[in-house]
């Protein structure tokens, strides 16, 4: 549908009724939920790896190798967004994000089977390609939010835009506040597990 035509019930009723509007939501809740995992994952990662030598740089760097491509791809996004399908856009984005993580995983495999000090130390030589998977991840996720933004027009009608955007930020803080709560739980589950 065009930006001013929303498919949907008529003006007034719940927004969560248009079309597209409560798949835009819980794509964006579930998606975000799935990026606080990781960080979280990707932060103790760093932690139990590091520990007792210079964990606090490698948290600091994982933070840094995260936010710049964003520096340098957000003032380049808006041509991208307004040139392509935005939601086609998003689950590229999800698609590509999920294969990346698959990365990650095989980095920090060994620690979850075995967490000896010759099992770190060689995590600990590879870890550079952490912050490549780091930096992967973000420059990805670049185009996700200015896309979610522009599509609500598509999916709610002109009088409840507003109450549309505010809904998908709050959308995010939901995720972050549970992503974070369940990657921590996770994480001291996992550690204990392995370390004892």
């Amino acid at each position: 549908p065009k930006p001013d035509q929303a498919e949907g019930p008529p003006p007034g009723r719940n927004l969560f009724a248009y079309a597209g509007f409560d798949q835009l939501f819980g794509g964006s809740l579930a998606g975000k939920f799935a990026d606080r995992l990781y960080q979280m994952a990707m932060l103790a990662a760093g932690m139990v790896v590091f520990a007792g030598t210079d964990s606090e740089t490698v948290l600091a760097d994982i933070q840094i190798w995260a936010t710049v491509p964003l520096l340098v791809a957000y003032p380049l996004i808006g041509t991208l967004i307004d040139g392509v399908d935005r939601r086609r856009l998003m689950y590229v984005v999800m698609a590509l994000k999920g294969l990346v993580v698959f990365g990650f995983l095989w980095l920090l495999w060994p620690v979850t089977e075995q967490a000896s000090s010759a099992v770190l130390a060689g995590v600990a030589h590879y870890w550079k390609f952490g912050f490549v998977i780091v930096f992967v991840i973000s420059l990805l996720d670049a185009p996700f939010a200015p896309a979610r933004a522009a599509a609500i027009p598509d999916v709610a009608p002109p009088e409840q835009r507003g109450l549309g955007a505010s809904l998908m930020a709050t959308s995010g803080l939901i995720a972050l506040l549970l992503g974070t709560a369940a990657g921590g739980y996770i994480a001291q589950t996992r550690a204990h597990e392995v370390f004892g």
